[in-house]
């Protein structure tokens, strides 16, 4: 018996016939390799063409988030209410946060939630006639897949192929900033860090940290454990002494930095710009794609069309992460019905 082929799944075919034609065609030498030859580039921006059917219902659920009046990422539309998720510590800074829709009209967003595990916020607009994304239900990716990044324009940003089984990135060693030493009233500050927490609250060389959390320290590894428990952004409560005197703080949680000059994260930056937060997540969905750091919080498809995941963080040469479509559902479930403000924002004067 001769089965039909549906018109779809011949374009299906089609589409993976074409891109591994053009890969081999890419790998014919070094350069093309990886990306930087006039041919290689040509090639993927006509296999974006040809994938623009592919995208066109995920891309319907595309915004572009501004911080302050700067483009800093995407964020994807999950809730027909108004709902769109983003990446979180790209906007822990901003005063005021815009949603760009399609046809450039442009919403104050609300922030009605976070989840600090995986760096995913999610805001909330005064917006009628949202399309929200539809998550694929299947639990994993097989290595080797294409997948497509998604932006709010009609063709695809990128392209690329999932590299690893899903697995978690374990998180930086959190810190305050501060190198201290025992002291008989505590932990005696010696030194400060520039940059993180302690020295963005005011902590000052000399100070005397007495208690972390309301526990009481005198040794380093008691700030230490108190640390662990919590996230990047998140604050924790400090008692210390200046100069005698009780002083209460609250200090953010920051992650300790890669050394640059290590050879691993030099390799890691050759590809370009890496997203600022790029570890610590409960699991990902690795793939190759070379984005940009203001590409995520977007959505990522497969050749059906399907959302597999939502791009979270650019961390290497070739490695980009995704978090998976299963735990991106439960996580935007979880923060929708922990928001009970009911206020809505208003469309800024560009609407």
């Amino acid at each position: 018996m001769i089965h039909a082929i549906s018109p779809a799944r011949l374009t299906q075919r089609f589409l993976v016939a074409a891109l591994a034609f053009a890969m081999l065609a890419c790998t014919a030498s070094p350069a093309l390799a990886q990306g930087r030859g006039r041919r290689g580039d040509n090639s993927e921006r006509e296999l974006r063409r040809l994938l623009v059917p592919v995208v066109e219902g995920a891309r319907q659920s595309v915004a572009t988030v501004l911080a302050d009046g700067d483009t800093t990422g995407l964020a994807t539309v999950v809730d027909a209410r108004g709902y769109l998720i983003a990446k979180a510590s790209d906007l822990r800074a901003a005063e005021e946060l815009v949603v760009r829709l399609e046809g450039d009209n442009e919403y104050v967003a609300r922030i009605a939630g976070h989840n600090r595990a995986n760096d995913l916020v999610l805001l909330h607009i005064a917006a009628d006639g949202l399309v929200p994304v539809r998550l694929a239900e299947a639990e994993a990716t097989p290595i080797g897949e294409w997948v497509i990044t998604v932006g709010p324009e009609e063709e695809p940003r990128r392209l690329g192929i999932v590299s690893a089984e899903p697995r978690p990135i374990a998180p930086r060693r959190l810190v305050l900033g501060v190198m201290l030493a025992p002291d008989g009233d505590g932990l005696v500050v010696t030194n400060l860090t520039e940059g993180y927490g302690a020295a963005r609250a005011g902590v000052e060389v000399g100070d005397i940290i007495t208690h972390v959390m309301g526990q009481k320290v005198s040794a380093i590894q008691q700030v230490v454990a108190a640390l662990q428990d919590g996230v990047m952004g998140d604050s924790v409560a400090v008692a210390l002494l200046r100069n005698g005197e009780p002083i209460e703080m609250e200090i953010e949680i920051s992650e300790m930095e890669p050394d640059p000059t290590s050879r691993g994260e030099r390799m890691n930056r050759m590809g370009g710009e890496v997203s600022e937060r790029n570890v610590g997540f409960e699991m990902v969905l690795q793939h190759d794609a070379e984005l940009r750091p203001v590409d995520c919080g977007g959505p990522l498809v497969n050749l059906d069309g399907e959302v597999v995941g939502i791009n979270i963080a650019r961390a290497g040469r070739i490695a980009t992460y995704a978090l998976p479509a299963g735990l991106v559902a439960e996580v935007v479930a979880e923060l929708i019905e922990q928001d009970h403000e009911p206020a809505a924002a208003e469309p800024t004067e560009n609407q």
